[in-house]
């Protein structure tokens, strides 16, 4: 699953457009990052990876309530506590992303 820099770079710009095309259309991003997310679930046979992808989605996605929550901003299409229903997957995509920009600078 190692990708060149470069790779990984494009894959996190790729990820941004998607989620800048479909914002406003959230079900079907929704699926789209789902469709996405379950196919690294496939792939990777690391389950701590998958374990700390999941966590850290976990945390992150609760922290972000609480910034919602707490006023600092909020979202149009809002459904699911103060934010939007694809957050939390374009969170996981974007932490598998980052693992693999940081293991292709090893």
């Amino acid at each position: 699953m190692k990708k060149d820099k470069l790779g990984c770079v494009i894959d996190l710009y790729f990820l941004g457009l998607i989620i800048i095309a479909g914002w406003e259309y959230p079900v079907i991003l929704m699926l789209i990052l789902i469709a996405m997310f379950a196919q690294f679930m496939f792939k990777c046979k690391n389950f701590d990876l998958k374990l700390n992808i999941i966590l850290l989605t976990m945390a992150f996605t609760v922290m972000e309530i609480f910034i919602v929550i707490s006023g600092a901003w909020s979202y149009s299409n809002v459904y699911f506590i103060g934010i939007p229903c694809w957050l939390p997957f374009a969170w996981a995509l974007t932490l598998i992303r980052l693992k693999s920009l940081h293991d292709s600078c090893k």
